[in-house]
């Protein structure tokens, strides 16, 4: 058996992410050879960073919170026999430093007791594995290496990426030991590939269902996450929109994937998002109604007891929205999410590759779209749950077509016409729901009347929009 196989081989038995590691590793080299020669690094160390960066998630399994510390115990009482055991020990030594606070890894008695020239070299290919896991922070692989210059007082990295721009700021972030280690600053530069598909580096055509699903959790996971530093120090009501968008689109997988998703701990994953979910939602409704209010121009608004009382709650609600974020409750479901997504989905795509995406996919949405189109909209003005059940009907077909789009120009197609249908009934909703609000707060409000003219627009809009999806 060959390095290559004995190291993924290991891979598999602790349940590595492998399409992670394999392109962290397709990363590092590609830095590796683009800086060469380096100061006290040699063509053979190739072979240390390889493995290095194939192994550097070992201990996520066992550990997620310290997985570079248990990556290492599980390295030394698992080595290779291709490898000697200072080599060995170096490669432990690189996954040690992998971690983004790499100080505290300093004094483990593993990197303490190593000699020189074992522990410069350690450090230096550390700083590499660092930079190359950070460009793929996304999980997603959308990012290529476009050139490696070291000029006179800067290194420079070019990085083409086709969907999560999130990579290169994470991976400039993970810079620091190179620049501690090398004494130059480091700069990566990333530029987005042109795309008209709407979900372009997230589905491939050639996608198996258990890649694009891995791929469409992935890539609301980092959108959600993306949105929390916004939302504990940012009043802007778009952070939470996105985040709950994203969650929702993560629970729309769920159920879209169910049928593949049996031996994983999917469904344990669905109750807490939907608890989360329900959490946040009268907080996004508050945003919303202060949103259409401030809309208005009306001259009692400064003095209208009602629109005052709505600023209250917004103010309210924010407070709200960081205890929530910030719970013991929000970060447990979190952690589900990343077991389900780095321990238990690789597994689901090693063994559901013979399943193509797109017929499952488009089994999926044309079950949907019958649905919708078999309502009868006629009296749907007269029933806020009919309306708001084909609201929600709408909105997770829009939600998989996109993500069926980039394979399908009918998902494409869809996918339009279902968040033109989805958008104008949740507008009339937000409407009316804060029309009832005011009836009971018995305030004297002389804006009403603007609010009925923006939902009779809605429902002239929503018409429009119904009879376009019709003859899709």
């Amino acid at each position: 058996m060959t390095r290559k196989a004995d190291i993924l081989n290991l891979c598999d038995r602790f349940k590595i992410e492998r399409p992670h590691v394999e392109h962290v590793a397709v990363l590092a080299l590609d830095i590796f050879h683009g800086f060469l020669p380096l100061a006290g690094i040699r063509e053979k160390d190739r072979r240390l960073l390889y493995a290095a960066a194939c192994l550097h998630d070992i201990g996520y399994a066992a550990d997620p919170q310290n997985h570079a510390e248990a990556g290492v115990r599980i390295l030394l009482e698992n080595p290779l026999p291709s490898f000697s055991s200072k080599d060995w020990k170096t490669v432990a030594a690189i996954v040690l430093l992998h971690r983004r606070n790499w100080q505290p890894m300093l004094s483990h008695e593993l990197f303490a007791e190593m000699k020189e020239p074992w522990q410069s070299r350690a450090g230096k290919l550390a700083s590499i594995l660092r930079i190359a896991d950070g460009l793929d922070h996304s999980h997603l692989q959308d990012a290529r290496i476009t050139f490696c210059r070291r000029g006179k007082n800067v290194d420079r990295i070019g990085v083409n990426y086709s969907w999560y721009a999130g990579n290169i700021p994470w991976a400039q972030g993970k810079a620091d030991l190179w620049e501690e280690i090398f004494k130059r600053p480091l700069r990566i530069k990333g530029a987005r590939l042109p795309s008209r598909q709407l979900f372009d580096g997230v589905v491939y055509r050639k996608d198996s269902a258990g890649s694009a699903a891995r791929r469409i959790f992935y890539s609301q996971y980092d959108v959600m996450r993306d949105q929390v530093p916004g939302m504990l120090t940012d009043s802007d009501p778009e952070f939470l929109h996105n985040y709950r968008v994203a969650m929702r689109r993560f629970r729309v997988a769920l159920r879209m994937f169910r049928p593949l998703l049996n031996d994983t701990g999917s469904q344990e994953l669905e109750q807490p998002l939907r608890t989360l979910s329900n959490r946040l939602s009268p907080i996004r409704d508050t945003q919303v109604f202060f949103q259409i209010l401030g809309t208005l121009e009306f001259p009692e608004k400064t003095n209208c007891s009602f629109f005052q009382s709505l600023k209250a709650d917004f103010i309210q609600a924010n407070h709200l929205l960081a205890e929530i974020i910030e719970s013991a409750e929000c970060r447990e479901t979190i952690q589900q999410m990343n077991r389900f997504l780095r321990v238990e989905l690789p597994v689901l795509e090693q063994n559901r590759s013979d399943i193509r995406f797109k017929p499952f996919a488009k089994k999926q949405l044309s079950g949907l779209m019958r649905r919708i189109l078999n309502t009868d909209v006629s009296s749907l003005g007269e029933s806020a749950e009919q309306m708001h059940a084909l609201r929600k009907l709408c909105r997770r077909s829009r939600y998989i077509a996109e993500f069926t789009a980039p394979v399908s120009k009918k998902g494409q197609k869809a996918a339009r016409h279902l968040k033109a249908v989805a958008g104008t009934l949740g507008d009339i909703r937000d409407v009316q729901i804060l029309l009832n609000r005011i009836q009971e707060s018995g305030c004297d409000v002389q804006f009403t009347e603007k609010l009925e003219q923006r939902r009779r627009k809605g429902w002239n809009q929503f018409s429009k929009s119904w009879k376009k999806l019709a003859a899709w």
